[in-house]
């Protein structure tokens, strides 16, 4: 995520870790380009990282991620210049090409399945190697979305809105792997294009909100 300058912030890039690739930043044709910027190389680093360890029970933890320094003028971590060819990155640490600074964050997708039709359960199936996505039919603390081809009132729907978890249609995920490709900002998981429709009979009889209200939490 840009945090400065100030035009490009929150301005995101979504970087799939389900190999080893190199991702390059700098001034024009890169993975990451910053057009117009004369204190960034044209080649200015590599993120270099390799595929997340697979977790049966969860989403897996944050797989080696390198920045290779390849610019005459630097690069930061923390605000520290690296000196190093390569330095070592981690959730949260924040790095800088000239006037640019970036937030470094691990984002690991683990859906939890609920009312699934079999066109949805096949999508997931096809897609969770490519996204580096963990799928599961049990709730638990680790599910950061909840998949349903159409809305019904389940036990798994009142948790994912009692905390604030994203309640998406399967092809959500189709949305993410073409934000990896093009390493573009992550789909908005809580647009209205991403949001299962209630099923029939609830949407008559009951009042279907699927927005996520922090007061909800309250509940619980």
């Amino acid at each position: 995520t840009v945090l400065e300058p100030a035009s490009d912030a929150n301005r995101e890039f979504c970087l799939a870790a389900v190999a080893p690739r190199d991702f390059t930043i700098g001034r024009k044709d890169c993975t990451i380009t910053f057009h117009a910027d004369q204190a960034v190389s044209r080649l200015h680093a590599i993120l270099r990282t390799e595929a997340a360890a697979p977790a049966a029970d969860g989403p897996p933890p944050p797989p080696p991620l390198l920045l290779v320094e390849k610019s005459k003028f630097g690069s930061t971590v923390n605000g520290v210049k690296v000196h190093a060819k390569e330095a070592r990155l981690a959730h949260g640490d924040v790095i800088g090409f000239g006037a640019r600074r970036l937030r470094v964050a691990w984002r690991p997708v683990c859906v939890c399945t609920s009312h699934v039709d079999k066109p949805g359960k096949d999508l997931l199936e096809r897609l969770r190697g490519k996204v580096g996505a963990h799928v599961t039919g049990e709730w638990s603390d680790r599910v950061t979305h909840l998949a349903m081809s159409r809305a019904y009132l389940t036990e798994k729907l009142v948790l994912a809105l009692a905390h604030r978890v994203p309640v998406v249609v399967p092809t959500w995920l189709q949305a993410l792997e073409a934000a990896l490709q093009a390493c573009g900002s992550p789909p908005d998981a809580r647009g209205p294009a991403h949001t299962p429709r209630p099923h029939d009979r609830w949407a008559v009889d009951f009042p279907c909100d699927l927005t996520l209200r922090p007061a909800r939490e309250k509940l619980f």
